[in-house]
């Protein structure tokens, strides 16, 4: 394998092609990635554009991908504080929404709308965002969901809908089916409708850490319990267990490998195996903490040094 170069520019890092297996399938493969550096782990992130927006536990900044411009830092957001940014998400009006442990802001970079438990959220705490293509955002809570939708909130809390009031992940299907996450299960909302998936109809686990839909394979993936994967493909569970411990966050790529962000490291699922070689997996990235494919296929990871950008690998 061709050994992998980097030159630092403006607190970005590129690097050219590596040659090398992109899983333990595959082989002869080059894989190409830039690092977008941060003085600290990546929390979270979201790409508006050529806008990449990340926090670290004590700050966002946003760079311009495209001009390999130095990243502009922001202290505040509207009336609360950027430190502490915990989830973010960029909506279908290209509008960034970025959620802390003291409320929502909602802007495009300049100025920020800030809704907290007092303007309409079932908490101020926020642990999971996940926009529709239809202009909807949903937010995951410690007390409860809420979706904004054309200027208003509507809000569910533990019951007949919700299972469990601390919404940890969120994600959607190819039939505008809505699965939020909890400690106590999955609840899905179908057409106004919400059904639950649980221990008690073939999960190994009810607590629900990171959800991802693979819309190839038409089967959601789920991280339950401290080292469980679950797959539902419509009918029935097919459950992994002792996977690994610490799973945070699931992604999907586009030829249906499941990739994996724990805190002992990547891993991904290529239908056959787990893979961890780094060399294998094609990844500069170990302690991952979120992951995004983008509409181009290319994959994003949130990681010990900043995001990753790997160039979609699986280009047929």
């Amino acid at each position: 394998m061709r050994a992998l170069t980097a030159v630092v520019v403006s607190g970005l890092v590129l690097a050219g092609a590596a040659r090398g297996a992109v899983d333990s399938i595959v082989y002869d493969q080059a894989t190409e990635w830039r690092e977008f550096r941060s003085e600290g782990p990546s929390v979270c992130f979201t790409v508006q554009g050529s806008i990449l927006w990340q926090a670290t536990e004590h700050k966002v900044t946003s760079v311009n991908t495209a001009r390999k411009a130095a990243s502009t830092t922001l202290s505040t957001l509207g009336s609360i504080s950027s430190a502490g940014a915990r989830a973010m998400a960029t909506d279908s009006q290209g509008t960034v929404w970025i959620g802390t442990g003291d409320g929502l802001a909602m802007g495009k970079g300049t100025s920020w709308q800030v809704f907290t438990k007092e303007s309409g959220l079932p908490a101020s705490k926020i642990n999971a965002l996940c926009p529709t293509q239809e202009g909807r955002m949903w937010v995951g809570t410690d007390e409860g969901l809420a979706m904004w939708d054309r200027g208003a909130w509507k809000v569910w809390t533990k019951g007949k809908e919700l299972r469990g009031n601390e919404v940890k992940t969120i994600t959607t299907d190819h039939r505008g089916g809505v699965w939020v996450g909890t400690n106590m299960g999955i609840s899905v909302l179908y057409n106004g409708a919400w059904t639950s998936h649980s221990m008690d109809n073939g999960m190994s686990w009810n607590d629900t850490r990171a959800l991802a839909y693979d819309e190839r394979k038409q089967v959601m993936w789920a991280a339950v319990g401290s080292a469980d994967v679950n797959c539902y493909d419509g009918k029935a569970w097919m459950v992994y267990t002792g996977v690994q411990e610490g799973i945070v966050c699931i992604m999907v790529d586009t030829q249906s490998r499941v990739w994996l962000g724990t805190s002992a490291g990547l891993m991904k699922y290529n239908g056959e195996e787990w893979v961890t070689d780094e060399a294998k997996l094609g990844v500069p990235a170990k302690l991952v903490t979120q992951m995004l494919r983008d509409r181009s296929g290319n994959l994003w990871f949130a990681c010990e040094k900043g995001v990753v950008y790997l160039k979609n690998p699986y280009p047929f």
